[in-house]
């Protein structure tokens, strides 16, 4: 009798540890198709302040490309400015990838031809073999919670003194989608990740949009925002009105930019006079979420956030 008590309990404990496991043993995640944003940043090592930051800048995916009649995703570059967060670059061409959702491998296609990128088959004690890994040996497997679900973790190290670096199954490495994964004198860091206008992962606390806003004296003059520039309902339903106040008389610029860096508005350079101006936008065909404003003129340069619900 306790026998077959003992044999019950344990078939009892062995299906509720393979719930579990089931649970956490999700099946293979892949890299998004469109609306992703990597966001990262390369500081010196050791750490400093914000503003040693050397580098700041997000990777987006701008639609397909065939080379080789092999379909990649191009992936774009926006570059913040070191000193001000609201003057950037982009997004502009900057590499493409494949996934083989097969092999579970994704390869990255540059000037120098196709190499691999993430090899998402290896189990503990494999060495990732590629061009930017430096034969990093996988020193832990497991799983991590994105989002509502969890995904496979690899931790891997290049030798016993240098600093783990983590990769994740459809979000890459946490030193950013497509940097080096070993710290020499300065660092690279995947600060958070986002598909759509929701942020899905962040790495580490209060890491994701940070404010890189310290400009420094001498350049006030030449970065200095307009005077007055707001949206309003935020957020909006229908549409926005933008509004903003000239000192003097300027050729202006009005961009408007969603979470992945694609313009889907702008207003050409117009001259307008000193005062106060209103622009209003009605993006009916796009979707809910996330947008920038960003006005350039002659006295500098502002950004906004506008919500459309």
């Amino acid at each position: 009798m306790e026998q077959g008590i003992r044999i019950r309990t344990l078939i009892f404990l062995s299906l509720i540890f393979s719930g579990i496991t089931g649970m956490q043993a999700q099946s293979y995640y892949t890299f998004p198709d469109s609306n992703a944003v990597w966001k990262s940043c390369e500081h010196p090592y050791p750490p400093g302040p914000m503003i040693w930051y050397a580098r700041h800048w997000d990777d987006v995916i701008m639609g397909d490309t065939l080379i080789n009649n092999l379909l990649y995703k191009k992936i774009g570059r926006i570059d913040y400015d070191v000193e001000c967060s609201q003057i950037f670059t982009g997004p502009y061409y900057y590499t493409a990838i494949r996934e083989d959702t097969v092999e579970r491998k994704v390869y990255q296609y540059d000037s120098n031809g196709e190499w691999l990128l993430y090899d998402f088959s290896l189990e503990l004690g494999d060495t990732l073999n590629t061009a930017i890994a430096y034969d990093l040996v996988a020193v832990a497997v497991d799983s991590v919670l994105v989002g509502d679900s969890f995904r496979k973790r690899w931790t891997y190290q290049y030798d016993e003194a240098s600093t783990p670096i983590d990769v994740i199954e459809g979000i890459g490495a946490m030193t950013g989608l497509l940097e080096i994964m070993i710290s020499f004198e300065h660092i690279y860091y995947l600060r958070c990740y986002y598909e759509g206008d929701e942020v899905v992962y962040i790495n580490g606390v209060d890491q994701c949009d940070l404010e890189i806003d310290t400009c420094i004296s001498v350049r006030v003059d030449e970065l200095k925002p307009i005077r007055t520039f707001t949206a309003y309902p935020n957020p909006f339903t229908t549409s926005a009105t933008i509004e903003y106040e000239l000192e003097e008389i300027s050729d202006i610029q009005f961009t408007v930019y969603n979470m992945i860096g694609e313009v889907v508005y702008k207003i050409e350079d117009r001259m307008m006079p000193q005062g106060t101006h209103k622009i209003t936008w009605s993006p009916g065909h796009l979707p809910v979420g996330l947008y920038y404003g960003v006005l350039r003129s002659g006295e500098g340069v502002s950004v906004v956030k506008m919500v459309k619900q």
